[in-house]
């Protein structure tokens, strides 16, 4: 796990760019060379762990993992027809990576600790987001976090990275209150936050609060949920004794509402900041070759399209319309199987496992982030980002999991969600339950509530 981690990070670090991507006819900068070398390095480092692993473990995941491999594959044939090949073929092998990642981390679950995992991402977006304000004030030259920049200095992505690293930092204090995390989320709050507000991302502010609200009531306890709310009545109280025309409120209130609206009119926010008329010609386009689609990562016939007084190859700013778009009814297919109804069993199997309830919670409760995420972008399907590294290695881990549980007696059973103490391999036939019990006890990931 830890090649896999360091090409992770490796892959997360180096995801910014110099210049506007998927430009059929730009030239390969440095920067470009560099993130080509990571992902080539990423995917054989990954091939090679797969081909070493213990054929058990490829047994057991396989029947998990195969729709992925079919819509790599897919993504990869569809270059034959795609009128943009060359961005389709590297867009397909990056896919491919991070497939690769993701299939590396299922067959080598059992060695995981998921603390240092979570803390492994949790880190390294926060040093994004460090990186991010840093070079917003030395080179404003590159529109940092502004709509004119471009691959992760786009406001878009800078507020899909600092929305992860918010809520992962958040959501590992809840769920399992590890030692780093009373020292990350402290940090988490204020850089992540900075950059949040800079990339004013409405959809990132809504997803963040939404999850994390939901993680506090369903995983604090009931003493801590009585606190809170006893502290929020008599701030109430306190504030309305202070203010009681409420000058304030209607202040902030006014302050919220510009920033929600960013300068947009009501029109422009009725047609989703223009992506209705991105979506609807989107649509059109898709019915120009439903069965196949124009090729992966293409989103029309002639590999451009005129959206906002521009032509380019835009993507669809919506996960499940990127798909149908690029590769079609057998595209879509295929990748609801693999990205939709694989992890969601893999989820469940866990959730219902008290060894790995709290783990399957955040699986879901991440799942969500990316369901919410996925409604206005092309998300992890979509150009790399840090997202993608972290959806596709937190996959292969909820995969490899799951593929494990119930495994003869003797095969080990990965403990990626149980964290450090927790043991991976199961006692003998005739001590199923108490050693079941016995992981149980000691797991962080099951232990009570934490306040």
């Amino acid at each position: 796990m830890t090649v896999l981690l360091f090409w992770a990070a490796l892959s997360m670090v180096f995801t910014f760019t110099l210049a506007k991507e998927n430009v059929a006819d730009r030239s390969a900068d440095w920067v470009a060379l560099v993130k080509l070398a990571i992902r080539a390095g990423a995917g054989v480092s990954a091939a090679w762990l797969i081909v070493v692993a213990p054929r058990r473990r490829l047994r057991a995941a396989w029947p998990w993992l195969l729709p992925g491999a079919a819509f790599v594959a897919y993504a990869f044939a569809s270059a034959a027809w795609s009128p943009l090949p060359r961005i389709t073929l590297f867009q397909a092998g990056t896919t491919a990576s991070l497939y690769l990642l993701a299939v590396a981390c299922a067959l080598y679950a059992a060695e995981a600790n998921l603390s240092r995992v979570l803390k492994t991402f949790v880190v390294t977006l926060l040093v994004l987001c460090a990186g991010l304000l840093a070079a917003r004030a030395a080179l404003p030259g590159l529109s940092v976090m502004e709509r004119e920049g471009a691959g992760l200095f786009h406001a878009t992505s800078s507020a899909a990275t600092a929305g992860l690293g918010l809520t992962l930092a958040v959501l590992s204090r809840v769920l399992f209150g590890w030692r780093w995390t009373r020292r990350a989320w402290p940090l988490a709050v204020p850089l992540c936050g900075a950059v949040m507000l800079i990339s004013s991302n409405r959809m990132a502010v809504v997803l963040v609060a939404g999850v994390v609200s939901l993680a506090l009531f369903l995983f604090t306890t009931g003493t801590a949920r009585a606190w809170a709310a006893l502290a929020l009545s008599l701030a109430g109280t306190a504030y309305l004794a202070a203010d009681p025309g409420l000058d304030l409120v209607r202040g902030a209130s006014d302050g919220v509402s510009d920033y929600m609206h960013r300068g947009q009119s009501a029109g422009q926010l009725r047609t989703l900041s223009g992506r209705e008329e991105m979506w609807t010609k989107m649509w059109n386009s898709y019915f120009e070759s439903p069965l196949v689609g124009h090729g992966y990562f293409v989103t029309s016939k002639t590999g451009q399209m005129e959206v906002w007084g521009d032509r380019a190859n835009y993507d669809a700013h919506n996960l499940l319309l990127q798909v149908l778009v690029t590769t079609g009814a057998v595209g879509m297919g295929l990748f609801l199987l693999a990205y939709g109804a694989v992890p969601v069993v893999a989820a469940g199997r866990l959730l219902f496992d008290s060894r790995y309830r709290r783990a399957g919670a955040l699986i879901l409760l991440l799942g969500a982030w990316f369901f919410g995420w996925g409604l206005l972008n092309a998300s992890f399907i979509g150009s790399l980002q840090p997202e993608s590294v972290l959806f596709y290695v937190l996959l292969g881990l909820t995969v490899g999991t799951a593929s494990g549980l119930g495994a003869r007696p003797g095969v080990p059973v990965p403990a990626t969600a149980a964290g450090p103490g927790a043991s991976a391999t199961p006692s003998a036939p005739t001590s199923t339950a108490a050693s079941t019990s016995t992981a149980a006890s000691t797991s962080p990931a099951t232990r009570g509530p934490v306040g």
